[in-house]
């Protein structure tokens, strides 16, 4: 018994479009919109209120639920609720 790994086509050309640099793909990219003719481009809206990649990060700015620190009180420790 021998094991073997075999690509497919589609896989080795899903690696070769990972690999490429930015310019590379946006070349790419428009050429694909431009042989194929059910793609087409579309630009993404922009919201006024949508932090983008360039903005600063606020640190001081309050955080979301899943980032608040865990507070445990231990006088109303609730055991009850776990039996």
């Amino acid at each position: 018994m021998a094991q073997k790994q075999v690509l497919a086509p589609r896989m080795i050309q899903s690696m070769e479009i990972l690999q490429l640099p930015l310019l590379a793909l946006e070349e790419r990219i428009e050429q694909e919109i431009q042989n194929n003719e059910t793609l087409e481009l579309v630009e993404p809206e922009i919201d006024g209120n949508a932090p983008d990649g360039n903005a600063p990060v606020d640190e001081s700015a309050p955080t979301t639920a899943s980032e608040q620190p865990l507070v445990v009180d231990q006088e109303h420790a609730n055991k009850d609720d776990f039996e």
